[in-house]
């Protein structure tokens, strides 16, 4: 059952942004790591999941203010069969995505080749990232 928080939350005392991947109340983070192309992401990684949620400093997190409403996740089936999780907070063209060194399951999308521009989060449907979670109640 999913819990009554967002996926999104923005503090605006410290001016930052935290993507939820998962119900925090349902997993323990272990350690934090910044992802090497943005020091503006930091990723909390689980100890039963690769990633419990993503905090969002600087420019990374300011795009979360220009947001009207927080988006929600889109379902999309790629070629393959496999489905993605999609959560993009603005329009721009992905140019780029990355990983965090050995898990393959979450991308963190780029509007530039540098990694400056982030713009969401693609996530592949795993054991730990589910539909019910994405789609379903309280998003």
């Amino acid at each position: 059952m999913i819990s009554s928080f967002k996926h999104i939350t923005y503090d605006k005392e410290s001016k930052m942004a935290y993507l939820y991947l998962v119900d925090p109340s349902q997993h323990k983070i272990v350690s934090t790591e910044e992802l090497e192309q943005n020091d503006d992401i930091v990723l909390d990684l689980g100890e039963r999941c690769p990633i419990v949620g993503i905090e969002l400093e600087g420019k990374a997190a300011s795009i979360i203010t220009t947001l009207s409403e927080y988006p929600k996740y889109k379902k999309v089936t790629l070629k393959d069969g496999n489905v993605n999780y999609l959560l993009k907070l603005s329009n721009q063209e992905i140019k780029r995505e990355v990983q965090y060194p050995g898990i393959n399951t979450v991308s963190f999308l780029f509007a530039d080749q540098e990694c400056e521009e982030f713009v969401g989060v693609s996530i592949l449907g795993s054991k730990w990232y589910c539909e019910a979670y994405f789609l379903g109640g309280n998003i």
